[in-house]
C-alpha cells in the first residue's frame, strides 16, 4: 500500500511541476528580453571632441608685435557645457580676450620665441582639456635682402653701410651667407664674409653679437648674401614644450 500511495504522489506531482515550468519560463525569457532590451538603448560612450589652439594672425603695432590666437573644438560629441578658455602665454601680454577662444598677445620688444598653454573648461571627464605649443619664427621679418659677387672693396663696403644703418636698432640683426665657388678651394668666401662682418662692427659700432656668418650651399659663383631682420637668432630655452 506504501508502494501505491508513494507511486500515485510522484503521478499527482509531475504533471504539476511541467505545468508550473510551462508557466514561469514564458516570465523569465521575458524578463531576459527586457534586461536585453535596456542594455541595448543604453548611451554609447561619449565621443570627445578635439582641442586646438593656433595662430590666426600677426602685425604690426607701434614696435611691437601683436599675435592673435585661437582655439576651439573640433569633431566628436558638441559640449554640454560652456567652454571657457584659458590662456598662458610666455613671453608677451594678453590685452584682450582671456576666457575667449581668441586673443591678442603683444610681444616684447624684441621677442621672436612664443609659449602657449590653453586650457578648455566644460569638457566631460576623461576628454583632453589642453593643448601646448610653442614657435620660434614669429619674428622673422626681413626688411633687407642683397646679394653680390665680384665687386670691389669700396662698393661691398658702400653696400655693408647701407645695411648697418638699420641694425643701429637693437631689434634688428644680420645674417651673412657665404656660397663658395663649386670647385674652388673652400673657406675663401667664407673668410671673405667675416670680413665684412668686422667691417660692420668696427665701423659702425654694431654689436658682433647681432651679426652672424654661415656657410651656404657652393653656386656657380662666389656669393654673398646679406639679410637684415627683426628678431633673434637661437631659440630660447623653453620656447617649444
Amino acid at each position: 500500500m506504501r508502494f501505491k500511495a508513494e507511486g500515485a504522489a510522484k503521478f499527482l506531482f509531475m504533471p504539476l511541476l511541467t505545468c508550473l515550468s510551462l508557466y514561469l519560463f514564458p516570465f523569465a525569457a521575458s524578463s531576459s528580453r527586457q534586461s536585453s532590451a535596456v542594455t541595448q538603448t543604453q548611451s554609447p560612450p561619449s565621443d570627445c571632441p578635439q582641442l586646438y589652439s593656433r595662430i590666426e594672425s600677426s602685425q604690426w603695432v607701434g614696435r611691437t608685435v601683436h599675435h592673435t590666437l585661437s582655439a576651439g573644438l573640433t569633431g566628436g560629441t558638441p559640449p554640454k557645457l560652456e567652454i571657457t578658455y584659458k590662456w598662458k602665454v610666455t613671453p608677451g601680454t594678453i590685452t584682450s580676450g582671456q576666457g575667449s577662444n581668441l586673443i591678442i598677445v603683444e610681444m616684447p620688444e624684441c621677442e621672436c620665441d612664443l609659449h602657449v598653454l590653453t586650457e578648455a573648461e566644460g569638457l566631460e571627464a576623461g576628454c583632453q582639456k589642453s593643448v601646448e605649443w610653442g614657435i620660434n619664427d614669429l619674428c622673422f621679418y626681413p626688411v633687407s635682402t642683397e646679394s653680390y659677387g665680384a665687386i670691389s672693396a669700396e662698393e661691398e663696403k658702400a653696400l655693408l653701410s647701407k645695411y648697418a644703418s638699420a641694425l643701429r636698432d637693437k631689434c634688428w640683426q644680420m645674417r651673412i651667407t657665404a656660397h663658395e665657388k663649386k670647385g674652388d678651394r673652400p673657406g675663401e668666401t667664407l673668410a671673405r664674409a667675416e670680413q665684412a662682418k668686422q667691417y660692420v662692427v668696427g665701423v659702425h659700432g654694431v654689436e658682433a653679437d647681432r651679426i652672424i656668418v654661415v656657410a651656404g650651399e657652393p653656386q656657380e659663383e662666389h656669393k654673398i648674401n646679406l639679410l637684415v631682420f627683426h628678431g633673434r637668432f637661437a631659440r630660447k630655452e623653453g620656447a617649444r614644450p
